[in-house]
């Protein structure tokens, strides 16, 4: 609460920006999809996926380019799947955006709402706290 909810909701200069990171490349926003075939194979390329390092998470993968405020938010609240816990899992985890391994694709070109930018959000060994 001290860390993150309270800066966020007191930012008047929009320093703080949030984006919910769900949407990956072979299924889109639909996490409750839990048969589908893109949830039984985590291999698949874009797939997030959380492993288990000691105190950790290593987190690889990406987040597709309709993730609104993509490219220009500073927190995600991230769906990744826990590889521990097997493919159905779907965990959310708060993410700040400036962490080393992660990076961002270009902003989404799309033909309407430009005002909210849609970019994809890239994560290579990105580690968090178990």
């Amino acid at each position: 609460m001290e860390r993150f909810v309270r800066p966020f909701a007191s930012d008047r200069g929009a320093s703080l920006i949030g984006c919910w990171a769900m949407s990956e490349p072979y299924h889109g926003s639909d996490v409750l999809a839990i048969g589908a075939r893109e949830f039984r194979y985590p291999q698949i390329p874009g797939q997030l996926i959380a492993r288990s390092e000691g105190d950790a998470y290593v987190l690889s993968g990406h987040k597709s380019a309709w993730v609104g405020n993509g490219t220009i938010a500073t927190h995600a609240l991230t769906h990744v799947t826990v590889e521990s816990k097997g493919t159905a899992s779907r965990d959310i985890l708060l993410i700040p955006l400036d962490l080393p391994g992660i990076s961002r694709g270009e902003m989404f070109h799309k033909i309407g709402q430009r005002e909210l930018n849609h970019g994809e959000i890239i994560l290579a060994r990105c580690s968090r706290p178990a």
